[in-house]
């Protein structure tokens, strides 16, 4: 009979436990991953939904806001959602044009922004904290080398904060950049002494349109 009760009282519990309802608030503290609507993913609007917020996005890459990334160069991103909502979350990655993760996120706030790197590779920049606060920077450093055009991938939440997923209205969009092509503009400077023996000269390279350039010929012994 005691074994019996005690059967019965862990069984209750485990019941009571599956019955909790779930909250809205779950991912309030740290986005979760995977909800960017990037390519194998899903979005927050499969939780979130009913809100009749309207509004937009603004992704800006770099302090100025640039059309396009030069390689190994480090970026500012400021991503600012525009629904006049009472709280708001997001999630962020980036993919190259075969969907592969392309250089690496960076947080400037760790208060309001967080960063996660599963095991799929893939980076993720979303919310920390959800609350009113609407706008988020954080840093982002491209690859070393020229891939080609890059993919940021993104997922707002505008939500009515009242702890559940009804009410709120959640979208996802991406911009993508290209590589600089400012590598294609740079002139070549190439020096030749006549005859061939007759001097050191200083001054060769690459160099921008316009850019003033210092070069030199020291003679040789007899020239």
């Amino acid at each position: 009979m005691k074994k019996s009760m005690i059967y019965f009282c862990l069984l209750s519990a485990i019941f009571f436990i599956a019955l909790k309802p779930h909250g809205g608030d779950k991912n309030s503290g740290q986005a979760p991953i995977g909800r960017t609507g990037a390519p194998g993913e899903g979005s927050c609007a499969s939780c979130h939904s009913g809100g009749s917020y309207s509004g937009q996005v603004v992704f800006q890459l770099g302090e100025q806001g640039v059309s396009a990334y030069v390689p190994g160069e480090t970026y500012l991103i400021t991503y600012t959602g525009d629904y006049n909502a009472p709280r708001y979350g997001f999630s962020v990655t980036v993919l190259d044009a075969d969907n592969q993760p392309a250089g690496d996120f960076a947080l400037i706030n760790t208060d309001n922004t967080s960063f996660a790197n599963p095991a799929n590779g893939r980076q993720y920049v979303g919310h920390r904290n959800a609350s009113a606060n609407n706008e988020w920077i954080f840093e982002w450093t491209a690859p070393d080398d020229d891939i080609g055009p890059v993919t940021f991938y993104h997922a707002i939440n505008a939500a009515n904060g009242d702890n559940g997923t009804g009410g709120d209205f959640a979208e996802t969009g991406s911009v993508t950049f290209p590589a600089s092509e400012d590598e294609d503009d740079l002139f070549v400077l190439t020096l030749e002494s006549d005859p061939l023996t007759g001097g050191t000269l200083s001054g060769e390279g690459e160099y921008e349109e316009g850019a003033t350039v210092e070069v030199s010929a020291i003679a040789n012994e007899g020239y």
